[in-house]
């Protein structure tokens, strides 16, 4: 029975020494106690810090409640977070990088790209990747007027079109266009390699025909380079016939005697490389190879493209889970569709920023001793339809429902979106809130219930706030203590009170009576205090 190598890798550097775990258990933890399946010693990392588990074909880290948290690609870890080939995993002060192996044969050799004081090649033909055409032109390696060269054709695009659907880690994927470039061209040794302008390229999977680790093999950072720049297949001929080589140590070492590099290439765009050699000399590669090299090189461009659009996916539908926690459908559709800043948005987190909102708190009155004479379930039923029309009424405005706190909630107008009118939309939700509350108390026999309702504008931070295990976006400062304090020692039962700078941005807009000074507690000074009567327009 042959080994089960599917699993991770994962790499890191303590005290100077590098480490490698090769993990194929369905759960493994990573900390500083002794008992941890893999034991980091480092004096930020928690006794157990994190695990990382199996989640259908792929892999997650979960953060076990760490005392300095857990970051993946610079990213707090706030729940159950996705991995991927090549994600950077930092606990404490130790960077992790996590590598997927799919199968024995996608563990990597050693590549070396070599720097261009030691390259040499012999260009000997080049296929323009703009004039790759339709896949009927590989049949030409087969005879393009034949039926057969046809079939073949159709059974090589079926193959990659498999490949594609394969896997949803990219690796395995990347593997499988490994697989047809070794069945279909006459190559020994063979790599995958995703490129980036800015870290250059990066090896992700390795073949050789016999399936030996242990040699290096070596990529021309020129050809390479060229082949990207230009758009271009390259084939390099035999160099051991040219002048040029004959003192190249690598080439002779490697007694290559034909190499062929191909981008990744699809609708302009270069993800990486594919990179093969040979050394038979029975063996030299033809322009046909360089043509068929070039339709896989398009087969790996669209994976690496479709794993992309994957991962843009699940953070768009994590985020819009995230939105529709604290915000209307409304205000979710505009940060979805890109009509708010950058600055006031980035994805799975909020920049912390000084901007002005109105508060609004609102709490039922006696519902304590109400509940008191209720079921639990009752009571679970009876506050889920309050908070439902509550909840209803402030998200008709395009507020942000910040938390619910037992029979309590706090909302906020003016973040993350801009509203110039937030302070309008505040005490209009409010009104609406009590309207409501009156509706519900008139539908059925269940106890009467009443509601408080305080409202405040002021300067305050707004952002993502809180531990490494949990964060919300939320506001804090002065303005939100004087709401929630307006709420709890001035607004009566069926009341909504508002402080001096809401009362100047709305007096226009609604009916108010001065309520005086009030000294609320915890502030030194008094604070003028409203009472919203209605909208000038509302008789009642």
């Amino acid at each position: 029975m042959s080994e089960d190598l599917t699993g991770f890798v994962l790499n890191f550097q303590l005290d100077g020494k590098e480490h490698s775990h090769r993990v194929t258990k369905e759960h493994t933890i990573l900390g500083r106690s002794p008992t941890c399946d893999i034991v980091v010693k480092q004096e930020k990392v928690s006794r157990r810090h994190i695990e990382i588990s199996r989640a259908g074909d792929g892999w997650v880290v979960e953060d076990l409640k760490s005392a300095n948290g857990t970051q993946v690609n610079g990213v707090d870890v706030i729940e159950k977070t996705a991995l991927t080939h090549g994600d950077r995993i930092r606990i404490g002060d130790v960077d992790i990088e996590f590598r997927t192996v799919a199968q024995n044969r996608t563990q990597m050799h050693r590549v070396v790209v070599e720097g261009a004081e030691r390259e040499r090649h012999n260009k000997t033909a080049v296929f323009d990747l703009a004039s790759l055409n339709e896949i009927s032109h590989l049949g030409a390696k087969k005879s393009a007027a034949s039926v057969e060269g046809a079939a073949w054709a159709i059974g090589l695009f079926n193959q990659a079109t498999e490949a594609l659907l394969c896997s949803r880690v990219l690796d395995e994927v990347l593997d499988r266009v490994m697989d047809m470039v070794f069945e279909h061209l006459p190559v020994q040794r063979g790599v995958i390699a995703l490129y980036d302008p800015e870290t250059g390229l990066q090896p992700r999977v390795s073949r050789s025909v016999d399936g030996g680790r242990n040699q290096t093999i070596r990529i021309s950072e020129s050809v390479a380079m060229e082949a990207i720049k230009k758009e271009q297949s390259i084939l390099v001929g035999d160099p051991t016939m040219d002048d040029k080589f004959s003192n190249e140590e690598s080439i002779l070492a490697m007694k290559i005697t034909s190499a062929m590099c191909s981008p990744m290439w699809h609708d302009g765009a270069i993800t990486g490389i594919i990179y093969v050699d040979c050394q038979d000399v029975r063996q030299v590669f033809s322009e046909d190879d360089l043509r068929l090299l070039s339709s896989f090189g398009m087969y790996a461009a669209i994976a690496v493209e479709q794993m992309r659009l994957r991962r843009k996916i699940e953070r768009e539908e994590k985020l819009r889970e995230r939105l529709e926690r604290y915000n209307s459908p409304n205000v979710v559709e505009r940060i979805r569709n890109g009509m708010m800043t950058t600055a006031q948005q980035i994805v799975g987190d909020w920049l912390a920023e000084e901007r002005e909102v109105t508060i609004l708190f609102s709490d039922l009155c006696g519902f304590t001793s109400t509940s008191e004479r209720m079921e639990p379930d009752e009571v679970a039923r009876l506050l889920n339809r309050v908070f439902d029309r509550l909840t209803g009424a402030i998200f008709l405005e395009d507020g942000t429902l910040d938390k619910f706190m037992g029979d309590g909630m706090m909302a906020f107008f003016g973040a993350p979106e801009d509203q110039e009118d937030h302070a309008h939309r505040a005490v209009r939700a409010a009104l609406l809130m009590q309207k409501e509350l009156d509706h519900l108390n008139a539908e059925d026999d269940a106890p009467t219930i009443l509601m408080r309702v305080g409202v405040n504008t002021g300067r305050v931070i707004a952002g993502d706030i809180g531990s490494a295990q949990r964060r919300d976006y939320t506001v804090i400062g002065d303005a939100v203590n004087v709401a929630s304090r307006l709420e709890s020692s001035v607004s009566k039962p069926g009341q909504v009170v508002i402080g001096q700078s809401t009362y100047e941005l709305v007096k226009d807009a609604f009916e108010c009576r001065a309520l005086g000074e009030m000294r609320l507690k915890g502030k030194e000074h008094v604070v003028n205090a409203y009472l919203v009567l209605g909208t000038r327009s509302d008789d009642a």
